[in-house]
């Protein structure tokens, strides 16, 4: 199944009715909470890059067809770096990096939502509350990159932590089994400091 970006605890608004006149209903969740310009954002689930683009209002957003009728968007984005309209995309995999604060928005974060074209409702259109329907949305749209078809390399800095890279691919690795479990994967080991990790990443993603 299909996971959310970030953790449930770093949500600071939840989807539906709010208190704010200039989009009083909130389509998405928002992860604000531990978050900064320029972090990563790891899409949801496997699937087609379908729609991108920029508003003045949300800033750099693109959207992810999971098949059966599901997509995910990522709004906040702070350009159109990584992968573009048709990429394939696999779960983790980073979709864009969170902009700063931004047109209608009031401070950093990343605003998600989750549509099911199955479903309407006046003011919501397709969007579905993301914390009760991310589970029926399939992982296994896209398979991820085979390590015999790519060169991989784990890559390190103290600020940032760990990630396996490749053409195109970027996997945050979030402790120490997961850095264990990919190490095998990879051809190489580069350990630098924060700029470099932010180059490295920057290189593999952009292309």
């Amino acid at each position: 199944m299909a996971r959310l970006p970030f953790a449930r605890n770093q949500i600071t608004q939840v989807f539906g009715p709010r208190n704010f006149a200039r989009d009083p209903l909130h389509r998405g969740v928002d992860f604000g909470s531990g978050v900064w310009a320029g972090l990563a954002v790891p899409v949801a689930a496997a699937g087609t890059v379908s729609r991108a683009g920029q508003t003045a209002a949300i800033n750099f957003w693109k959207e992810v067809d999971h098949g059966g009728g599901w997509s995910t968007r990522y709004h906040m984005l702070g350009s159109a770096a990584g992968p573009g309209v048709g990429s394939r995309v696999s779960e983790g995999q980073t979709i864009g990096y969170i902009g700063p604060r931004f047109g209608v928005s009031t401070g950093v974060h990343l605003h998600f939502e989750v549509h099911n074209r199955g479903a309407s409702r006046p003011g919501y259109g397709t969007a579905v509350d993301p914390l009760t329907h991310i589970d029926l949305i399939s992982s296994a749209g896209v398979q991820p990159p085979q390590e015999e078809d790519i060169h991989m390399i784990l890559i390190q800095s103290p600020g940032r932590g760990a990630a396996l890279i490749g053409p195109g691919f970027f996997r945050p690795l979030r402790n120490a089994e997961e850095i264990e479990q990919a190490a095998p994967l990879a051809q190489r080991r580069l350990n630098g400091n924060d700029r470099q990790f932010d180059v490295w990443r920057a290189l593999v993603v952009g292309g």
